[in-house]
């Protein structure tokens, strides 16, 4: 059965060229954006935990075994290809996620000149879009696991509509490909891969071709599976996917009720006017069910979004990054499709467009940077790289990056002891014993540190081990201007 989304870009000479300024326009938005939000040597939380676990798996550690963190493959072997291909790995980091942004730019704005087939139309949808698609609060150091399987989701629908337009099957199955890589980065993409995997195989244009699209889906996990069982990391994988279970079940949790009100201030209030039309548009009348159909798949694809946010007990800016990305792709299907039965939406598009720019920019300006600030090692880094050999311990969630700004290696089976992994509840107290077990039978070179102890450290029987077997070397300020100290380990 034919789709209804069968679009193709015009080739003239005047829209090809429209085509690849949008093009160029939409890379320097989003670059811009990124050097507003990112520089050389901004690692927060989850980036210091996942350049870190990369920079061990570089060198010879075990994933899941020596090397330990909640999340699936996909972005630690990202990151250590990255480092395998960039000498320095604090611009490895940076160079990495420029590119995916730069790239998720490109790919938005494809998807919607496709369908607009307008260059003002498209760039303005566009910047309108990457405001909050690289959005600070949102991305963090640009590292989150949500950003990466987003941009495969993005790619796969790029290679669909490809497949759509000239019926190259390689474009088919590069966009299954691309949709099974998703949750090999955070598992809950397997919610959007779903419906959106349905939603190709109803729409292909032979039946017969149906097999090979789903074994081209599977495809990235039997890569991943095959690379994980070589790498002897395979049962600690299937370990850690039960393990996420149980943090899933865990009963601090932040209400769904309060998770909502942020939606709504963070997003849909700021994209009122927005969220109006997509909602007249999903509720206009459908010519044929094949446009309900899948009008109604673009709205699941969407909802499916929201268990980023939803399903989890905590409530990050960066859990609503896949719904805040995916509404404007959604959106833009949902025009292409109704838009001929409310022909006055097209008519006042770009004075809605414009008008949303306007109201954006009194809280989400557009701020565009275009200054590089290289990267300067601090105190503690320096001295971290001069002793070269060393082990070292980050005793603060927020101060992974040392790792790989010290180029110095972790020597217990996590690099930071995230308090949600050391609960009260039974895995918890399981990786307290690990944990001491490793620090007091093998103590690190150097430990990183607060003034104050964390969490963990009061629930371990220590008996003072930092002021027993440690002494104070150096400090310095961290990025919220919070002095760390650096702590080395008294030899007897």
């Amino acid at each position: 059965m034919k789709s209804f989304f069968t679009t193709k870009i015009n080739l003239t000479t005047n829209n090809n060229q429209n085509y690849y300024f949008g093009i160029f326009a939409s890379a320097i938005i989003a670059f811009g954006l990124f050097l507003n939000a990112i520089q050389p040597g901004l690692i927060l939380t989850d980036g210091g935990i996942f350049s870190s676990i990369a920079f061990k798996i570089q060198n010879h550690g075990t994933l899941y075994i020596d090397a330990w963190e909640n999340k699936p493959p996909g972005i630690f072997y990202l990151i250590a290809i990255f480092y395998f291909i960039i000498p320095s790995k604090v611009y490895a980091l940076f160079i990495m996620s420029s590119i995916v942004f730069v790239l998720t730019s490109l790919l938005v704005y494809d998807i919607y000149f496709r369908v607009l087939q307008s260059l003002f139309k498209s760039i303005l949808f566009t910047a309108i879009s990457l405001m909050f698609i690289i959005y600070p609060n949102n991305i963090g150091d640009g590292l989150y696991t949500e950003i990466y399987g987003t941009f495969f989701i993005l790619l796969s629908i790029f290679f669909w509509d490809l497949y759509q337009s000239n019926e190259s099957n390689k474009n088919g199955f590069l966009s299954m490909f691309t949709l099974g890589l998703s949750f090999w980065f955070k598992e809950p993409f397997i919610f959007v891969c779903i419906p959106l995997g349905i939603y190709y195989l109803w729409n292909l244009k032979h039946k017969k071709h149906m097999k090979i699209f789903i074994v081209s889906f599977i495809a990235p996990s039997l890569f991943f599976i095959i690379i994980l069982l070589v790498t002897g990391s395979l049962k600690g994988f299937i370990d850690m996917i039960i393990y996420n279970f149980t943090y899933l079940n865990s009963d601090v949790g932040v209400p769904i009720k309060e998770k909502l009100s942020d939606l709504y201030d963070n997003f849909i209030d700021k994209l009122l006017v927005l969220v109006i039309v997509y909602t007249l548009l999903l509720i206009s009348k459908s010519d044929t069910q094949i446009i309900r159909r899948n009008k109604i798949f673009w709205l699941t694809i969407l909802m499916s979004s929201s268990l980023f946010f939803l399903l989890t007990p905590y409530n990050f800016g960066h859990y609503y990054y896949v719904f805040f990305t995916l509404f404007f792709v959604v959106f833009i299907k949902t025009y292409h499709a109704s838009i001929h039965n409310l022909p006055i939406v097209k008519l006042l598009f770009i004075p809605i467009l414009l008008w949303s720019i306007f109201q954006l920019n009194k809280t989400n300006a557009l701020n565009l940077t275009f200054k590089l600030k290289p990267y300067q090692a601090d105190a503690i880094s320096s001295r971290l790289m001069r002793d070269k050999g060393k082990s070292l311990f980050v005793d603060c969630v927020e101060e992974g990056g040392y790792y790989v700004k010290g180029n110095v290696m972790f020597n217990t089976f996590l690099p930071v002891a995230l308090p949600v992994h050391f609960s009260d509840e039974r895995s918890g107290i399981e990786n307290r014993k690990k944990l001491w077990n490793e620090l007091s039978s093998n103590p690190p070179e150097y430990i990183i540190r607060y003034q104050y102890t964390s969490y963990y450290y009061w629930n371990l029987p220590h008996n003072g081990f930092y002021d027993n077997e440690y002494s104070v070397i150096d400090s310095t300020l961290n990025f919220n201007q919070q002095k760390i100290f650096l702590l080395q380990y008294l030899k007897k």
